[in-house]
């Protein structure tokens, strides 16, 4: 059997990766943050409940989730992350409320001796896990009792309200019961960041986000373990890049044909029917990249494109949502078609009621037509072009800047609208329109070339053609008689 080896060496890998997720598992699950079925204070008032939590977490999915802001890290990042905001926010209406004891207007009128000790306090306070495992109560004091009303409060009115910075419209939120619960739900990732896990020293998220205030700061086997893993995945592919580059693969002595059979291939008549499905993954294609320019725009905008109130009928949250599952959509269909396309070509048989089209096999759809490159190259250097200047004069730049405002100040900092709105971070955040104004002209290119493809615009005229099993594009032959 031929790659013995490397059958061997991919069900090795296999084995033992899910070996290891299969021994991390009861860990995981052992490990992961308690919902506690009520948060009281010491004098036994009821702040939340474990069943809000729960339902403020189904209201976040119901306003677009992961679309709408991210939680511990995870989901879009034109709002804040919710955790890192809500911690930073209480732990500064905490640190208030104590300096005010002391007969100072707020924490930033403090000395630096007292700020110091201040944060000492509030990092022990936050990081004290009060949650009984026995009742699932957990204790917190009336000053973070305080903080979760103010908070709530705040959060209500940037979901009733909206906010352009976090590309929120207006009404996403109304009911005050779903706000509050809303806001049960943010302090819980909130509270489960910054608890210390019982018998250990680091919290529930490993110390995530970095928040100084609180004393949140990256581990030691965070740090090593993320250089490790990058030094090891450059290492894999090195490694694998020198092994086959210095083996000497057997030739192996096979009958080829002598042209290609794909190239001028005559579709069966199942193989045309596919045609619909092709411009089904097409127009998906186009509707994805139309979605993905406005989901950008947003992000420098707000609620607008290009001065047009479009967040009224197709706000942030619908808009990203759908970006993303058309690429699932249109690209599944691609990889299905694609076998159901190659089967006939490769087989020489007809499989009955097959429907599918490939993008890669455009050409065999219409034997012996010879395309009109120009449109084509136009589509790639406008396509790829837009990329790349969408990521060297925007993407890459914020997100160097994002990555030092984490580290210097912290995560809640890096994500806020008031670092989003400095001056210079406006600049690039504008500077990826012209990135994205290239690239989406080099996809309308495309989509008017495939198109064309049906209509015959596309196609070389004057008898221009492809002979079968040959990609040269060939003139028409002279008509008999003439010279």
């Amino acid at each position: 059997m031929r790659h013995r080896g490397h059958w061997s060496a991919l069900l090795l890998v296999i084995a033992g990766s899910f070996a290891v997720l299969g021994g991390f598992a009861p860990r995981i699950r052992d490990a992961a943050p308690p919902i506690p079925t009520r948060v009281v204070t010491a004098d036994g008032r009821e702040v939340l409940t474990g069943e809000a939590i729960l339902r403020g977490q189904n209201v976040w999915q119901s306003i677009g989730g992961q679309e709408v802001g991210s939680v511990w890290g995870h989901g879009a990042y034109v709002a804040p992350d919710w955790t890192a905001d809500w911690l930073h926010r209480e732990a500064l209406l905490v640190l208030d409320r104590w300096s005010r004891a002391e007969g100072v207007g707020g924490y930033a009128a403090l000395p630096a001796e007292r700020q110091a000790a201040l944060r000492e306090r509030l990092g022990r306070t936050l990081h004290e896990n009060t949650w009984d495992a026995g009742t699932g109560t957990l204790v917190i004091g009336p000053e973070r009792a305080a903080a979760f009303d103010a908070l709530a409060a705040h959060y209500g009115d940037v979901f009733a309200n909206g906010r352009d910075a976090y590309a929120i419209p207006a009404g996403s939120l109304a009911d005050p019961g779903r706000l509050r619960e809303l806001a049960a739900f943010f302090w819980w990732t909130s509270w489960a960041s910054v608890t210390v896990r019982p018998g250990e020293t680091v919290t529930y998220t490993q110390n995530w986000p970095h928040e100084p205030l609180v004393g949140n700061r990256p581990t030691g086997g965070a740090v090593v373990w993320s250089v490790v893993s990058f030094v090891l995945l450059l290492a894999g592919i090195g490694a694998l890049a020198w092994y086959h580059g210095g083996r000497q693969e057997p030739i192996a002595v096979e009958d080829h044909p002598e042209r290609d059979p794909l190239f001028g291939l005559r579709p069966t008549p199942s193989q045309r029917a596919t045609v619909k499905y092709f411009w089904t993954a097409a127009a998906l294609l186009v509707v994805q990249i139309a979605l993905g320019a406005v989901t950008a725009h947003y992000a420098v905008e707000g609620s607008g494109f290009y001065g047009f109130p479009l967040a009224k009928v197709l706000p942030y949250a619908v808009t990203r949502t759908w970006h993303t599952q058309l690429g699932i959509f249109w690209i599944a269909t691609a990889w299905l078609a694609t076998g159901l396309y190659m089967g006939p070509a490769v087989s020489g048989v007809e499989p009955r009621g097959q429907r599918a089209l490939v993008l890669f096999c455009l050409r065999a759809l219409r034997p012996g037509a010879a395309w009109r490159e120009r449109p084509v190259a136009a589509a790639f250097w406008l396509i790829n072009g837009g990329l790349a200047l969408m990521v060297l004069l925007s993407l890459l730049p914020v997100g160097i800047l994002q990555t030092w405002a984490a580290v210097e100040t912290g995560t809640w900092w890096a994500r806020s609208s008031d670092f989003m709105q400095q001056p210079l971070m406006n600049v690039l955040r504008w500077l990826r329109i012209p990135g994205d104004t290239i690239f989406a002209i080099g996809a309308l290119v495309l989509g008017w070339f495939v198109l064309g493809l049906a209509t015959g615009w596309s196609l070389e005229k004057g008898g221009r053609h492809v002979d079968e099993g040959s990609t040269e594009v060939r003139d028409a032959a002279p008509a008999p008689g003439r010279a």
